[in-house]
């Protein structure tokens, strides 16, 4: 977990696996992360966050798919 640039915004960060564990995983900490912040009198939420205040924010994945060793979303001519 690290701060991000807006106020009260985070990241956390989950490592690589299967996508069937990854779902599982964010699911897992949406709701260790709500009852830690319940427990402290506080709410946590994932919604979307759009503001002309301040930088805006939403929960968002990021992908990366290997085959055999070689990364998938890689271009044919290697530019990318």
């Amino acid at each position: 977990m690290h701060a991000e640039a807006g106020n009260g915004q985070y990241e956390m960060a989950l490592g690589y696996t299967a996508c069937t564990y990854a779902a599982d995983n964010l699911i897992f900490m949406h709701e260790v992360v709500r009852a830690i912040a319940n427990k402290h009198g506080l709410l946590a939420t994932f919604l979307p966050k759009y503001t002309l205040d301040d930088i805006g924010s939403g929960s968002h994945v990021h992908l990366s798919l290997w085959q055999n060793g070689q990364n998938v979303f890689q271009a044919s001519d290697a530019s990318s």
